[in-house]
C-alpha cells in the first residue's frame, strides 16, 4: 500500500514481497516473533523466576507443532516448553495451546506444599510428604487476596508509574521489576524456542552467555 514502506517495516528480516497475512499477522512467524513463548509464557515464566529467587535456566526445550491454523504461519499454534535450573533447582514446564479454551493449573508444586494462582491471589495446599501420613493432605491451609483500590488496573498503573519514573530519572534501583528479571525471563523463552527449532536438547552457557546445544 502507498502508505506504507514495507522494506522499513522489514528491518533487519529477511526481504520478503509485501504480504498482508504477515503485515496483520506477524506474531505468527518467527521471521518476526518469538511465538507463544514470548508473548504469553514469558508473563508466566517471570512470576515464577521472581517467587522462586531464580535466573538463568540450566537446560531448556520447546515443542509443538500447527495442528489447528494451518494458514502459511510458520509458528506452532500449540506449544510447550519445559526447563531445569541449576544446582537441583525447580523444573518448570508451561503448556499452552491456542485450539481449546479449557485453562490449566497455574501453580508451584513442592514436597511439603502446592501454591496455585487463583486471581486475584493464591491458596497454598498441603502435601502429605510433609508429614508422613498427614490426615490434613490437601487441605487449604493458606489463601492471599490482593485487594485493589480504583479499580483492577491500579496495580498495573501503578508498575507503569514505577517505571516511567525510572526513565525519566536515568536510575534503575527502585524499579519495582529489576532489568535483571527481564533478563533472566527472556533467556528461559530463548532456550526453549532454539530447543524447538533445532529439535534438540538445549544448555544456557552461564560463561558466554549464549544459547548451545546439550
Amino acid at each position: 500500500p502507498d502508505s506504507l514502506d514495507w522494506q522499513a517495516w522489514l528491518g533487519p528480516a529477511p526481504k520478503v514481497p509485501w504480504d498482508a497475512r504477515r503485515y496483520f499477522n506477524w506474531r505468527c512467524y518467527w521471521d518476526y516473533s518469538g511465538g507463544i513463548a514470548t508473548d504469553l509464557f514469558i508473563h508466566r515464566i517471570t512470576r515464577l523466576i521472581k517467587a522462586l529467587e531464580l535466573e538463568e535456566p540450566d537446560y531448556g526445550m520447546g515443542y509443538g507443532d500447527i495442528y489447528l491454523w494451518d494458514d502459511g504461519r510458520d509458528i506452532p499454534d500449540n506449544y510447550q516448553m519445559a526447563l531445569k535450573y541449576p544446582n537441583k533447582g525447580p523444573m518448570i514446564y508451561v503448556l499452552g495451546t491456542m485450539s481449546n479454551k479449557y485453562g490449566l493449573m497455574h501453580c508451584i508444586r513442592g514436597d511439603k506444599a502446592t501454591l496455585v494462582f487463583e486471581e486475584p491471589g493464591f491458596k497454598i495446599y498441603t502435601e502429605d510428604n510433609a508429614n508422613e501420613g498427614n490426615k490434613e493432605y490437601g487441605k487449604c491451609i493458606e489463601t492471599y487476596e490482593r485487594k485493589l483500590t480504583g479499580g483492577d488496573d491500579a496495580f498495573y498503573q501503578g508498575n507503569h508509574i514505577n517505571h516511567h519514573a525510572a526513565i525519566r530519572s536515568g536510575s534503575t534501583k527502585d524499579l519495582n521489576c529489576p532489568v535483571t528479571l527481564g533478563h533472566y525471563a527472556v533467556a528461559a523463552v530463548n532456550v526453549a524456542n532454539e530447543g524447538y527449532r533445532a529439535n534438540k536438547l538445549m544448555k544456557w552457557d552461564q560463561a558466554s552467555q549464549t544459547i548451545k546445544p546439550a
